[in-house]
């Protein structure tokens, strides 16, 4: 087994089974412009890469690709041509490379999927990378509109509803980091030099343009939740249905419906807007999986199983 590190290769042809892959699950023959500019990178060596040869032929491979919006984490990606005992071993020392760089670099690590390699997920945990099983709902707002207008009667909250830039953006980003103390997605808050900076990343852009008359904060003597609702774009499939990317209650504020009153000021606002349904991802594990189905949310198709490292300070 041969290794080569950064040289010039082919990587449409190391990936074309994994593009294929994806194509057929989508339904959709969209791969090649997905993974255009990933393959652009790989072949200029842009981004560092391991690749296991075997008579020639890729047996195994590996990359690491910064992430263009979050300067603290780093994507990681395996592949494997098929389960043998070697090249799980060329696994092992890929997955090894990936936690010396997140460790120098006290980077969050996040290995998005491993190519044919269900084998491999177990292995991966042994290495200590913890797992959040990531689906996307969806929900017709008409539907969450019915549900929630009756429990908005018992919501014990005096709070204002206001609009995101009139509540000061360091509060609001440390009651997001107290609301998820005790969440599976705690890893998924971005972070500069150990202090979370979530907001601030994804009032700018980083998952769709904002939309402002459908996100909101509820404020009494504190904050006590928000919800940022997105247009949707930078989602593969669904990108024209609005994205809820942020929605949480402050710890203290939790069980009194506080969720449920931001759930539906956002759905009328949306419907105000011309939009019938809105779309959000959330970690099987968590709370909130039980509360989005109880109001009419369903799986819209989409996972993605996330196994991580977190080395930032």
């Amino acid at each position: 087994m041969k290794e080569v590190n950064n040289i010039q290769l082919e990587w449409e042809n190391i990936l074309m089974k994994q593009m294929q892959a994806f194509d057929q699950l989508s339904d959709q023959n969209i791969s090649e412009s997905l993974y255009a500019s990933l393959i652009e990178k790989l072949n200029s060596n842009q981004i560092p890469s391991k690749v296991y040869f075997k008579d020639g032929v890729p047996k195994c491979y590996g990359y690491l690709l910064p992430s263009a919006d979050s300067s603290d984490r780093i994507l990681c990606s395996i592949g494997f041509e098929s389960e043998d005992e070697a090249l799980i071993e060329m696994g092992k020392k890929i997955l090894e490379w990936f936690i010396e760089v997140g460790k120098s670099q006290e980077k969050l690590l996040i290995l998005d999927g491993v190519f044919n390699g269900a084998f491999f997920e177990e292995t991966v945990q042994q290495y200590g990378f913890s797992v959040a099983n990531r689906v996307k709902l969806i929900c017709d707002l008409e539907t969450i509109i019915e549900n929630l207008s009756e429990k908005i009667e018992h919501v014990h909250s005096d709070g204002l509803l206001l609009n995101v830039d009139e509540v000061d953006i360091e509060e609001l980003c440390t009651a997001e980091e107290n609301a998820y103390s005790d969440s599976p997605d705690r890893f998924l808050l971005i972070r500069n030099r150990g202090k979370n900076v979530t907001l601030q990343v994804i009032l700018k852009g980083i998952y769709g343009k904002p939309l402002n008359a459908a996100s909101g904060v509820i404020y009494s003597s504190s904050v006590e939740g928000m919800i940022i609702v997105t247009d949707g774009s930078v989602e593969i499939f669904k990108n024209s249905t609005p994205l809820i990317v942020d929605i949480f209650v402050a710890p203290e504020y939790k069980r009194k419906g506080i969720g449920s009153k931001l759930m539906l000021y956002a759905a009328k606002k949306l419907r105000i807007l011309g939009h019938d349904q809105v779309q959000l991802w959330v970690n099987k594990d968590s709370q909130a999986y039980n509360f989005y189905n109880s109001i009419g949310f369903f799986y819209e198709g989409e996972d993605d199983l996330l196994s991580y490292l977190d080395f930032r300070l």
